[in-house]
């Protein structure tokens, strides 16, 4: 990103962070810079350039040329964000499907179970029919 060559904070299309640029040397600094800049000077209607010391009057405009692209950047990146998001969206999903067939696998292969118990001493077949819903808590999958 682009930043103001006296503080290095990256320039905003407005508020203090904003790019200016002296009309008389063509430099460009953030807008704080400039103004903390003017105000420390004997005359704060003339001040010197920071980079050259040019005399410079306080009317800094708008750098609209570097404000132009940091708004593309910053587009560019919201874009990539947005970009990054639905990927991780899509993972996720994939991963939830995935992750819920296996569950389905397991518990299909698992309902209902009949098996043969022995109770006690008697040793006497017992039928046991193993319910889904008691199973579903105990799943773990590794």
């Amino acid at each position: 990103m682009l930043s103001c060559p006296t503080c290095h904070c990256t320039y905003t299309t407005s508020g203090e962070n904003q790019p200016r640029l002296l009309a008389l040397c063509g430099h460009t600094f953030c807008y704080k810079c400039l103004e903390d800049r003017r105000k420390s000077c004997e005359s704060p209607e003339m001040f010197q350039c920071p980079q050259c010391s040019l005399p410079c009057s306080e009317n800094h405009v708008p750098n609209i040329t570097i404000m132009k692209y940091v708004e593309a950047m910053n587009e560019k990146s919201e874009e990539r964000v947005r970009k990054r998001r639905a990927s991780e969206i899509e993972s996720c999903a994939y991963f939830l499907a995935n992750l819920c067939s296996l569950v389905i696998s397991k518990v299909n292969a698992c309902s209902p179970v009949n098996t043969s118990i022995y109770i006690g001493e008697s040793y006497e077949p017992t039928s046991v029919v193993v319910q889904t819903s008691t199973l579903l808590p105990l799943l773990y999958i590794p």
